[in-house]
């Protein structure tokens, strides 16, 4: 079993806990505990209180994919015994639904696909003691409100004291400039993390998710890209989609972004990828 995987499954047995324990078990599976978070997040198996360092894992449930010939993502919990008792569904219970075998993937959890007819899989969930979801990417990202200044960020100032770096959108990525109070994304060095800062020209607003900042800061900045050929939403690296966002779209596939050169989400079709980035309230390009 992979590194990824005896994470959810420890986590899973856990049920929630404290962001120590996290951190402490992902330095006994030699993962780094910020990149984990981010995959197993992403894939809608745990949740992050990151103003209360804490994590809880989400309930088991079964996705259908979007352009999948009638496949299932489950995500969520993995307890021990869950796998056997989907085997033992797939072999013996009166549904037609067979059950792929487990596909690894770097940087996160192996994935678990069943694939069946929609008739079946609402009871072969049910008897099963899990979820059945139908476009869940969908409808996360029409829960969601747009970002703005007022949804997103909160008027605070920063403390003077503390070390500031400002995000050059062009060159993407963030210098320092002293105590200049330029207007845009400022990166401030607070004593546990680096947080992110709005200064409009007339006031501070502190960034409560800061995934959102570039977004808010650099709204004529092109940071996303749909392929229709390949559907696939491609996203700079400098400006990751915020959590929710980023399950939305990793929920198309059920696979983790690759990082290199960019962030790139696959079986997004061009009507999500344009929600995603009306959320946000950026601009849209093409991608080759």
């Amino acid at each position: 079993m992979k590194a990824h995987d005896e994470l959810l499954r420890w986590a899973s047995e856990l049920g929630g806990g404290r962001w120590a324990q996290w951190r402490d078990v992902c330095a006994h599976l030699h993962l780094d505990p910020t990149g984990a978070a981010r995959s197993l997040s992403d894939l809608g198996q745990v949740e992050f209180d990151w103003a209360g360092d804490r994590f809880a894992v989400a309930p088991t449930a079964a996705i259908l994919l979007p352009r999948s010939s009638g496949s299932v993502l489950v995500t969520g919990a993995r307890p021990v015994g869950l796998r056997e008792r989907l085997d033992e569904m797939v072999a013996d219970g009166p549904y037609d639904v067979y059950a792929h075998p487990v596909i690894g993937q770097d940087g996160g959890p192996s994935t678990w696909l069943c694939e069946g007819t929609l008739e079946d899989f609402p009871g072969f969930c049910a008897d099963l003691g899990i979820a059945f979801q139908v476009q869940s990417g969908r409808r996360l990202v029409s829960a969601l409100p747009a970002a703005t200044l007022v949804t997103s960020a909160m008027p605070e100032r920063p403390p003077a004291r503390l070390p500031r770096d400002w995000f050059d959108a062009r060159a993407r990525t963030f210098v320092s400039l002293g105590t200049d109070s330029r207007p845009g994304l400022w990166r401030v060095h607070e004593p546990r993390r680096h947080v992110h800062y709005i200064y409009d020209g007339q006031g501070w607003h502190r960034v409560q998710v800061r995934e959102y900042g570039p977004y808010l800061a650099c709204p004529d900045e092109t940071f996303l890209r749909h392929s229709v050929a390949r559907m696939t939403l491609s996203v700079d690296r400098e400006a990751p989609l915020p959590p929710l966002l980023a399950r939305a779209a990793t929920l198309q596939s059920g696979r983790i972004p690759r990082w290199e050169p960019r962030l790139e989400y696959v079986n997004v079709d061009a009507q999500l990828a344009a929600d995603i980035a009306r959320r946000l309230g950026a601009r849209l390009g093409a991608a080759a």
